[in-house]
């Protein structure tokens, strides 16, 4: 649904923009930053990116990045400050989670050689998680890539997501770090937008207590969809003016 179209969601808006405290949480693959061929390419869009600048300037808002890729790596994505990576993983409000290193080199590697033969299959490793991503790849031997991976995976979560199938370590989701986030800020007034798999796990456990908004297609458990970056950008926007107007 296009953004102008859902009163809805606009009128929740409008109810977030006066709260005393707000916390506004987002992925960033495929939400702040546009959908590319490598994952080394991906870039927050700039508009989005002074938007939420200007709304972290405002009383009382808080703004979190909430990603799949480590901590290190969104780093040097963003110059927000509030960020959980690994899938909620890398959180301040936990504990620090173990994983040997050794395992993941030896998951990785063996996925190299297991998927050499297709052209287009990029491994890449984090800091707790294994990702084989196969946008580039012929789309005839996508489900043999996803079989291979599967069959694989040992002791590792499967989870897929756009054109990726990621082995994650057991552990938290990005839904567990989203309510800690909550917890720990105390705040009553919250949005949430993601666009893939793994941020199912933050809408259902945000259910009734979060706004929550998916970008794109597809079944999903959160309360509103948009068409894509261009209509989150209004959003934002919307949000920014109406906090602006009534701080």
């Amino acid at each position: 649904m296009n953004f102008s179209d859902n009163g809805n969601l606009i009128a929740e808006l409008s109810i977030l923009a006066k709260s005393p405290q707000l916390l506004v949480m987002l992925d960033f693959d495929g939400t702040i930053s546009p959908i590319v061929s490598t994952p080394e390419e991906a870039e927050i869009d700039r508009e989005i990116e002074e938007i939420l600048t200007e709304l972290e300037k405002l009383p009382s808002t808080d703004i979190w990045i909430v990603s799949g890729r480590s901590l290190s790596d969104l780093k040097n994505k963003v110059t927000f400050k509030n960020l959980i990576g690994s899938h909620g993983i890398e959180c301040p409000f936990f504990d620090e989670e173990k994983i040997d290193c050794d395992d993941l080199i030896r998951l990785k590697n063996n996925m190299e050689c297991l998927l050499m033969n297709y052209r287009g299959v990029h491994i890449e490793q984090k800091a707790y998680s294994v990702s084989g991503h196969y946008r580039n790849a012929d789309s005839i031997h996508e489900e043999t890539i996803k079989k291979i991976v599967k069959h694989n995976s040992g002791d590792f979560k499967i989870t897929e997501g756009k054109k990726v199938i990621q082995l994650k370590a057991n552990g938290r989701n990005k839904g567990d770090a989203c309510q800690m986030l909550l917890d720990h800020c105390k705040c009553r007034s919250s949005i949430y937008v993601g666009d893939d798999i793994t941020d199912e796990d933050a809408f259902r456990a945000l259910k009734e207590k979060s706004v929550t908004v998916k970008i794109g297609e597809g079944k999903t458990n959160a309360k509103y969809m948009l068409r894509n970056i261009d209509d989150l950008r209004l959003l934002l926007k919307k949000l920014l003016d109406e906090r602006r107007y009534f701080n």
